[in-house]
């Protein structure tokens, strides 16, 4: 092979790995959250209820060009390939040989380079920008100058606007190197990068921080031993574990040789610590850990050129890894297995739609249904969310108000209680149906709690006073529709749900007008089965489903 061609090896891999990741883009079934990313794109704006916008921005401009899944994975496609060719950069460009070949069993055995190649969720773009933030570093700490501070400011932005864990990057990096805090050009790169992020900061405080305080606390459940055995487990086996081995080899017996690489020690080590910290409040999914993908790549690349790249191993364990890897694309191509499951969604879509009648439909508790059912079907759905679920981006927009008075088809979940339901067995999916006449608006109907006590005990009868505000700009009328509107109170206890009561006003309920409040008086239960601090949240219940989330929790104690 002449020696000009073989400086073209890397491209020619980048190349193929393009064509095998556009083919699997176009052909593989959407996984529910890219179709959430997708109704987020349908609207761009500065931030959503669950991340910031750049995986919308690259759905929205790769469906200007394309249609269907491939469109909506395209530009993640191109990502992951410049993510590719900044690892080799990172890695000072091997051209040939076991240097090159080495590398690149690295990149085909990691699974998270192979997943983020083609899936459309906000991991794709957080591992492109957190390479060129460590690209940006190297540059900065060779020539900390005005254009490159000015180049990672804008990088930084970039990777807060893909995903809010790249803070973390930002601050271990830092932790691995306090002589920034020397130099005048990293102010000005973190001042020039906080202004860059502004506007998503405004797109916050203009909607009462949603994102802050579902992650900050909205997630958080009580603690369980399985939170933090499955987080181990998970990081044992999500970067290859064929690879375990030498990984663990690489932090006892790799020198420190510069500073990039005490970066990326630092970077891997407090990821790894700081979620093992967050197994405290809850479970941790595995990819919130995925850009250790990179430093991981570049600290075993490292540890095989101190060694003169003498031995073979990891490129034949790499390519062993690659096999399985491409094995499990196959299953998720062909939506097999339990991986392959989750890929697996047309069909139901499709068996819904017939039963549905043309009817709009609501889903009860779940943001990713109505998106599949939206991008499969062409034609809007709406979610509608109550105590025993969370918030999403549904519940930010006003959509749910094109529902007002209207004929509607919901359907909730197989498990949920629902006496009036049919039974819908949709293919490989079963769910619950009914049809509503005369729907009632009510997602955006505030409770505040004017008056409640502070202590009860179990089986007493609690007066509370609570100021209903209708914002809509129509009426609604709780004694109209299938489902009669009435107070409902969930119990809840370190955010889960427990119980639920309905409530008794003092007088029946009647119409509320367009943007009024109204005081209620109603009396409630204290279930027998729970004791000590609980939060009651009031809501608005459709005849027999759990109430709304339609107030802030307050606290109570039960004997």
């Amino acid at each position: 092979m002449s020696k000009p061609f073989s400086n073209f090896k890397f491209p020619i891999f980048l190349g193929l790995w393009v064509v095998i990741n556009l083919l699997q883009a176009g052909f593989t079934q959407l996984d529910p959250d890219e179709a959430y990313y997708w109704i987020y794109a349908q609207q761009l704006d500065w931030g959503y209820f669950d991340h910031p916008p750049a995986t919308a921005l690259l759905i929205k401009l790769g469906t200007f060009l394309l249609p269907g899944e491939l469109g909506l994975r395209f530009f993640i496609v191109l990502a992951n390939a410049l993510t590719l060719w900044v690892i080799w950069d990172l890695a000072d460009r091997p051209q040939r040989g076991r240097a090159l070949y080495t590398l690149l069993a690295l990149l085909v055995a990691m699974p998270f380079l192979h997943l983020y190649g083609f899936i459309a969720t906000a991991d794709a773009p957080l591992m492109l920008f957190s390479a060129l933030f460590f690209w940006g570093y190297r540059r900065f700490l060779a020539k900390p100058d005005f254009s490159s501070a000015a180049l990672w400011a804008l990088i930084m932005a970039a990777l807060l606007y893909s995903k809010y864990h790249g803070i973390l990057l930002i601050f271990f990096t830092l932790l691995s190197n306090w002589r920034l805090l020397r130099m005048p050009w990293f102010y000005a790169a973190g001042l020039m990068g906080a202004a860059l992020f502004l506007p998503h900061l405004y797109w916050q405080y203009s909607h009462d921080f949603p994102s802050f305080r579902y992650h900050l606390k909205g997630r958080d459940d009580v603690y369980e031993l399985e939170y933090t055995l499955t987080y181990l487990l998970n990081q044992l086996v999500i970067f290859s574990p064929l690879l375990l081995p030498s990984i663990v080899l690489v932090f006892f017996k790799l020198p420190f040789t510069d500073q990039m690489q005490r970066s990326y020690r630092v970077v891997v080590f407090g990821f790894w610590l700081f979620f093992l910290w967050s197994t405290s409040k809850g479970h941790v999914e595995p990819q919130w850990t995925a850009i250790l993908s990179i430093p991981l790549v570049l600290l075993l690349f490292a540890y095989e050129q101190s060694r003169a790249f003498a031995s073979k191993t990891i490129i034949v364990l790499g390519l062993v890894s690659f096999g399985l890897l491409l094995v499990a694309r196959v299953g998720l191509l062909l939506a097999w297995g339990p991986l392959g499951k989750q890929f697996d969604n047309r069909s139901w879509v499709t068996a819904l739609e017939s039963k549905a009648k043309q009817l709009p439909i609501v889903f009860h508790n779940t943001y990713r249904n109505p998106a599949l059912y939206h991008f499969y079907t062409g034609q809007k759905a709406y979610e509608l969310t109550t105590a025993q679920y969370r918030k999403s981006q549904y519940d930010l927009w006003n959509d749910e108000e094109e529902l007002l008075g209207k004929k509607v088809y919901l359907v909730l979940d197989q498990k949920t209680y629902c006496s009036v339901c049919d039974t819908l067995v949709l293919g490989k999916k079963t769910m619950l149906g009914t049809v509503l006449e005369d729907f009632q608006v009510v997602e955006k109907i505030t409770l505040q709690v004017l008056d409640a006590p502070k202590q009860a005990r179990v089986g007493d009868s609690i007066q509370v006073q609570l100021k209903l505000h209708n914002p809509y700009p129509f009426a609604v009328d709780p004694n109209r529709g299938t489902f009669k509107l009435r107070l409902g109170l969930g119990f809840h206890r370190d955010g889960q749900f427990l119980w639920e009561e309905y409530g008794v006003p003092s007088v029946p309920l009647e119409v509320w007008a367009a943007g009024q409040e109204y005081v209620l008086n109603a009396k409630f239960r204290i279930p027998l089965k729970f004791r000590g601090k609980l939060d009651l949240i009031f809501g608005l219940r459709y005849g027999e489903l759990q109430p709304t989330l339609a107030s802030e929790a307050v606290k109570i104690m039960v004997q």
